[in-house]
């Protein structure tokens, strides 16, 4: 019996006690030794389950692996820990099957290699995408209601130094594109500070503004206070303090 690869997935946002990659890795050894199946590697993905293969090194290294005949089977949990779209599983479904490997889904009982598991692997497949589009119309329409009520709905605002605002609004005077801005302001001091990157846990060194949150800064600064709306006319038309 060639052995398995055991398939764990957290979402980047999300990482509960029972989705925990060790729990999910527990279990899955725990019905290995049950079924007398050889494991050779257990892997873990963080990473949305909307994610190609591409985008998941687990994933990828387990279909790599099937492709060239050195494992029997893919072991997860839960369907949506495979994934989350149904073109996409349907699709490594029915490559596994031509490579000769099972895929075992251990909380739905769940094994390809008999005719019934194909029929529940597509039927949950279809459930799970619909349980993602149930949640995806849920939250558009609760940030519709957030922005009818006036709040902000996007990433948290920039704190941009005043002083550098007051020097953006005597560049833009003065007819200086927005694209040489970052530059003139970084090499005055004005920059974005270094923060702690959460994926890696280092500290990341001051760099010059963006243009796109110099930009939303400058504009929050003009208006007046609590207008959330849109653009007026005369903001919107081409000039001077509106040109790319």
């Amino acid at each position: 019996m060639k052995p398995a690869f055991l398939l764990a997935r957290v979402s980047t946002w999300k990482a509960s006690q029972d989705q925990s990659p060790d729990r999910q890795l527990e279990n899955l050894r725990a019905y290995c030794e049950r079924q007398g199946r050889p494991i050779a590697w257990a892997e873990t993905d963080r990473a949305s389950g909307m994610k190609s293969e591409d985008a998941r090194p687990a994933l990828a290294h387990a279909m790599s692996l099937a492709r060239r005949g050195d494992i029997g089977a893919i072991c997860v949990t839960r369907l949506d820990r495979l994934g989350r779209s149904l073109r996409n599983l349907i699709d490594t479904a029915d490559e596994l099957r031509r490579l000769g490997v099972d895929l075992v889904v251990l909380e739905q009982n769940l094994d390809t290699a008999t005719p019934s598991g194909k029929f529940m692997f597509q039927m949950l497949a279809a459930c799970a995408e619909f349980q993602r589009d149930l949640y995806a119309e849920a939250s558009a329409q609760g940030k519709a209601r957030a922005l009818a009520a006036g709040k902000h709905c996007a990433r948290p605002h920039e704190n941009v130094q005043p002083e550098a605002i007051g020097k953006i609004a005597r560049l833009r005077t003065s007819g200086v594109r927005w694209k040489l801005i970052p530059a003139i302001l970084a090499a005055e001091g004005f920059k974005q500070w270094g923060r702690v990157i959460k994926s890696t846990g280092r500290q990341r060194s001051d760099r010059p503004w963006p243009v796109s949150t110099l930009k939303a800064a400058y504009t929050r600064d003009r208006k007046p206070p609590g207008d959330f709306g849109h653009a007026t006319s005369a903001e919107s038309k081409p000039g001077p303090e509106n040109e790319p």
